[in-house]
């Protein structure tokens, strides 16, 4: 079933021509905006004003300006592809309609062959209440040094997310049969009675057809949400699809975190690595 148009609204880097500005939008196609783009004669005043000052504050050689500007508290650097990922995403669902906020717990990249080039950032969102079970709950007693393969079903309890953004220009049939790869994977080791594998395949037919069939440009955003109707799909701030099956939903964001045939270990390492902290912090407290 295809869902209204809905706006979501997050936040992420701008990338015109000349200075990178930040900005936060709603991302609907409806809503026009605009980005200011910096003449070429005021960044270079720019950039040399500010290597002077780097270079008296801190110093010469080792200044790297992209390096010491602090760009957004909302964002954090992924190492690997050198981009921006929001550390919050406010996304608007449900009927009636009403904003949701999720946070960043773990990063990573997506690479592909032996030479590891990079296909897209992957951010892993969950609510505000799995955070609070991190925290507060039994089953999470001493998670330190403890494989996050055991703990992957409650993580994915509740409403969380995963946000794609490509890195490199790309097409939707090639992200989307990826996608399918991997739920297909799980559906052919699952369970189910072949009744229920038809419905799952009925369902996961709509999630084909709905997906962007032309090109995908580097920097376009995809967001993925788990909730209790199913798994919603964002493209750029417009919501294109809600997929009723909870099983889809729950098998997307596994899909992410499992080890066998990990789609980002990356990922997984950030993941494991939010946990430790959000338990250490509890620990200290």
């Amino acid at each position: 079933m295809r869902s209204p148009r809905i706006p979501v609204t997050s936040f992420r880097p701008v990338r015109p021509t000349g200075l990178f500005v930040l900005r936060a939008r709603p991302h609907s196609t409806s809503i026009p905006y605009r980005v200011r783009r910096v003449s070429p004669s005021w960044m270079a005043m720019g950039v040399g004003a500010g290597v002077g000052v780097g270079m008296c504050l801190l110093g010469w050689p080792g200044v790297v300006l992209a390096e010491k500007l602090e760009l957004d508290d909302n964002v954090v650097l992924e190492p690997a592809s050198k981009k921006h990922v929001p550390k919050t995403l406010v996304l608007t669902y449900a009927t009636p309609p009403k904003p949701h906020t999720l946070h960043l717990l773990g990063l990573g990249i997506r690479q592909v062959t032996f030479l590891n080039i990079n296909v897209y950032t992957i951010g892993f969102y969950v609510g505000r209440e799995a955070l609070d079970r991190v925290r507060m709950g039994e089953v999470w007693k001493g998670f330190e040094g403890k494989a996050l393969e055991g703990f992957v079903e409650k993580l994915v309890e509740g409403d969380v997310a995963v946000r794609i953004e490509p890195v490199r220009d790309t097409d939707g049939p090639h992200l989307r049969n990826g996608l399918m790869r991997m739920l297909t994977s799980r559906l052919t080791t699952s369970s189910l009675n072949e009744r229920q594998k038809q419905e799952i395949l009925a369902h996961m037919d709509n999630f084909r057809a709905a997906f962007p069939s032309g090109r995908i440009r580097k920097g376009e955003e995809f967001i993925f949400v788990k909730t209790k109707e199913g798994l919603r799909v964002f493209f750029e701030g417009t919501e294109l699809v809600l997929i009723p099956s909870p099983w889809i939903a729950q098998m997307f964001m596994e899909g992410y975190l499992r080890e066998k045939k990990a789609i980002s270990p990356k990922l997984r390492q950030s993941i494991s690595q939010g946990l430790e902290d959000l338990v250490t912090v509890k620990v200290a407290n």
